[in-house]
């Protein structure tokens, strides 16, 4: 009820990202991965917030939350999104193209680790929400490449509660992540208990 209430009274997504989530949804029956609108809302205030003009995405999906960051940006700012599944990216595509914000993003496809290491320069923002159980191998590879007073966002920090016991790897690994953020003098945290919990971390030192 809290979370109806709450996504109720959180500003709705433009009307082509909305268009994007009915074509996710048609075109793959469910939407349980797409990150929701107070996700993207989260997102898009910390990207104005932040200042931020350089974005990674890990996990990109059909691009809901890409597209969502990628309308607050400035017109030289760029979302650098991750996917490996062509049948989500062919989904996304027409909606990540449209104008005027598709030039600002950049979908890269393969693996996700072997994408992170290929990137160069720094980024301002990042949204992990990938494969749960490689959280933190991408923690690893994403710091070094998060600028100082940058902001880490992490989806599914809760991971369906699994995250208290640990019983499955995928909330293990999780666990683990969350772990390691608060752990790591680097950075300061919060772990906001928004939907499936939400990690967000600012990058104190290199």
């Amino acid at each position: 009820m809290m979370n109806d209430y709450a996504e109720a009274h959180t500003q709705p997504e433009s009307p082509l990202v909305q268009d994007l989530l009915k074509a996710t949804i048609s075109g793959l029956r469910y939407d349980d991965l797409v990150s929701g609108r107070i996700t993207a809302g989260l997102l898009r205030l910390l990207v104005r917030l932040s200042g931020a003009k350089r974005v990674l995405d890990v996990g990109m999906y059909t691009g809901y939350s890409a597209l969502s960051m990628a309308e607050v940006l400035p017109e030289d700012g760029e979302v650098v999104t991750l996917e490996t599944n062509s049948k989500y990216a062919s989904i996304g595509a027409p909606f990540l193209q449209s104008e005027p914000h598709g030039k600002k993003i950049n979908l890269v496809m393969g693996p996700a680790l072997e994408s992170i290491q290929k990137l160069e320069g720094l980024f301002d923002l990042v949204f992990l929400d990938a494969d749960k159980d490689r959280y933190p191998a991408y923690l690893e590879l994403i710091k070094p490449r998060l600028r100082v007073g940058g902001v880490l966002v992490m989806d599914n920090a809760f991971w369906k509660g699994d995250v208290v016991e640990a019983t499955s790897r995928k909330g293990a690994s999780v666990h683990q992540t969350n772990t390691m953020l608060l752990n790591d003098p680097d950075f300061e945290n919060v772990f906001l208990p928004v939907r499936d919990g939400i990690h967000v971390a600012i990058k104190l030192n290199d």
